[in-house]
């Protein structure tokens, strides 16, 4: 059963900033201004120069891009920005995002343009419904840029320019700050384009890498899922909500080490993972998820017959994304003793209970 599929070849260049200076992948320029780039705390800034773009030295395979990067602490007035099609100081697409308004008549403006002879044309305007928190922290967006579309998302929205008129040639991206005051950035990820060329669906527009497969659709999926866990038995019963964060590197998403679990505090990472990488019309793959024990190799025997490591989908729906595991229970003939001591040192396994998990987006 084809569920999802994962392109592994089209990652050109990530950055997450952790170190002192910029450095040669990344070039400050002086045109329409001179921007203040710098790297503070594993972060990028940019000191408050209205038009200030910075530009990733590693180009793409062809002019077509996808352009991500994480908004943080996102407040009132700042409008940061992302440059793709880059051809020269002069040439080259951007989309500027602003947030204004208080609660709750808080929102998101997206606004695409295209600069030419050094000239800046608004081509689209898009307002994205009130956000639900104040300030907008650690938010990733987006932007895919092709022959047909030029779009920007994030995980709850999504909003596009069709036919761009690329300029040959322009095989870098970038980040620009639009205001006058200060914005701070992280998590840069530059790809080349290998999603559908299609506007059919917006979905289809923007390629994170990774697709869902239903009724032979692709739909791309976001790099913020939420992996929601339920317990029942002797373990207890209750359940637990888990961010997943995509890892460009790595090619899954994952959590953070040592996020407690609901009832389980164990040192554990989970991750989600496709196992196919053809994304060209060939079989896709399903859906793996691992819960990944570094810190407590003693726990082995029971993440292998109650958690099922590696575990399958069970089911699964693109839209919306709703990606189904089901855990076991401890079997009748297993040796009662609790390698974990989760349910006592001596314990009948067999009413262990077991353990259910649902991957949706966040």
């Amino acid at each position: 059963m084809d569920a999802c599929c994962c392109i592994h070849d089209c990652g050109v260049f990530d950055d997450n900033f952790d170190r002192e200076d910029l450095g040669d992948n990344w070039s400050v320029r002086t045109i329409p201004v001179t921007g203040v780039w710098v790297i503070t705390a594993g972060e990028l800034t940019e000191a408050g120069n209205d038009g200030a773009i910075v530009i990733c030295q590693v180009e793409t395979a062809t002019e077509e891009q996808s352009v991500s990067v994480e908004l943080v602490d996102i407040t009132n007035g700042l409008e940061p920005g992302i440059v793709c099609n880059y051809l020269n100081d002069d040439n080259y697409f951007f989309v500027e995002l602003e947030h204004s308004g208080i609660e709750p008549s808080r929102s998101l403006e997206v606004r695409f343009y295209r600069r030419s002879g050094g000239v800046d044309t608004l081509l689209h305007s898009h307002l994205v419904p009130p956000l639900d928190a104040d300030p907008v922290e650690n938010r990733n967006v987006n932007v895919c840029f092709s022959r047909t579309s030029f779009s920007v998302s994030s995980s709850t929205w999504i909003a596009f320019w069709p036919d761009p008129d690329i300029y040959p040639g322009g095989r870098k991206a970038g980040l620009r700050n639009g205001s006058a005051a200060a914005i701070t950035l992280d998590e840069f990820t530059l790809q080349n384009f290998t999603g559908e060329d299609s506007v059919a669906d917006f979905d289809l527009c923007c390629v994170q890498q990774c697709h869902c497969i239903e009724d032979g659709k692709r739909f791309s999926i976001s790099h913020n899922l939420i992996l929601t866990l339920s317990f029942s038995g002797c373990l207890g019963n209750g359940s637990a909500d888990i961010p997943l964060t995509w890892n460009p590197v790595q090619l899954h998403w994952e959590s953070e080490v040592g996020l407690p679990a609901g009832i389980f505090d164990l040192d554990n990472r989970w991750v989600l993972k496709c196992d196919s990488s053809v994304c060209d019309g060939g079989p896709g793959g399903t859906f793996i998820l691992t819960s990944d024990y570094d810190n407590n190799p003693n726990c082995d025997e029971l993440l292998d017959i109650c958690f099922s490591v590696d575990t399958p989908q069970t089911g699964f729906t693109c839209k919306p994304l709703i990606i189904e595991f089901d855990g076991t229970v401890w079997p009748d003939d297993k040796d009662n003793h609790d390698p974990c001591g989760l349910c006592g040192e001596v314990q009948d396994m067999s009413i262990a209970g077991g353990w259910s998990a649902t991957v949706t987006e966040a």
